[in-house]
């Protein structure tokens, strides 16, 4: 960062690459080059839309390496992101999280560490959970289920189905990848183990699920089983193709009966 101007001894701002600083106390240790920022301090980024927050932060200058240590804040485009330590290397724009906590849809994300490089986020030894109790419908329709299509409502739930409390599924999964294209989030799941109860169920080798940047509807290759009237049924795992403006193509065994069966 270059550029710096101080403004009573408590605001820091880098014109080069538009970062404001926010601070109580900004001191400057000679031993080591690190510009030190204590009383929770305000690190701004606004071409990215990004908010760190921290006990205390650091930035060397010959390294171009900026740490927040301790309660660490991100803000990302409003969502938040939580952990203990934080490290940003400007140089290389890669960063690393200890023990990152964020929420996303009612989803919780916990990890002992996350890296990001090059607008890939790898997570480690890490889990995906709600602590909210729900019920979900999936139906096959043939043309991808929408995530608002699949709530079911509470009062349809104690009807139907009666309490969800405590009746908990578990997968256990070996790795989760999220490839962010430009109109697609493709989202793929490796080795999945499912639990309910704590009781092993059965094990599935794999998931892939297409859903378009807004998130609100996803298609995939899980087995379906279902029919169109006057044409036929279809039966089996889908293959699933991206197509433009967030679009998607499946393709999956079909048995016509219409005229003759074929």
């Amino acid at each position: 960062i270059a550029d710096l101007s101080f403004e009573s001894g408590i605001n820091t701002e880098a014109t080069e690459k538009q970062l404001m600083l926010d601070s109580d106390n900004i001191n400057f240790d000679e031993e080591t080059g690190d510009m030190i920022a204590t009383g929770r301090p305000v690190l701004t980024l606004p071409p990215q839309n990004t908010t760190v927050i921290a006990d205390k932060m650091t930035y060397n200058d010959e390294g171009n390496i900026l740490k927040g240590i301790g309660n660490v804040l991100v803000l990302k485009d409003g969502k938040p992101m939580k952990g203990d330590y934080l490290e940003i290397d400007m140089n290389e724009e890669s960063m690393f999280v200890d023990n990152p906590i964020s929420e996303a849809n009612g989803i919780n994300v916990k990890a002992k560490n996350a890296m990001q490089k090059d607008g890939v986020v790898i997570l480690n030894n890490g889990s995906l959970y709600s602590e909210k109790s729900s019920i979900s419908r999936i139906a096959s329709s043939m043309v991808g289920p929408r995530f608002e299509d699949m709530i079911v409502r509470p009062e349809e739930q104690n009807l139907f189905f009666g309490n969800p409390e405590g009746n908990n599924l578990t997968m256990h999964v070996d790795k989760i990848e999220i490839d962010a294209r430009k109109n697609h989030d493709i989202i793929k799941v490796k080795n999945i183990k499912f639990y309910h109860k704590d009781k092993y169920f059965f094990r599935w080798p794999g998931f892939t699920a297409y859903t378009n940047k807004q998130h609100s509807y996803f298609e995939g290759n899980y087995p379906e089983f279902g029919s169109i009237p006057k044409l036929g049924m279809y039966a089996g795992p889908g293959f699933v193709f991206s197509g433009p403006a967030g679009s998607v193509i499946k393709v999956v065994p079909f048995l016509n009966y219409k005229n003759k069966i074929g």
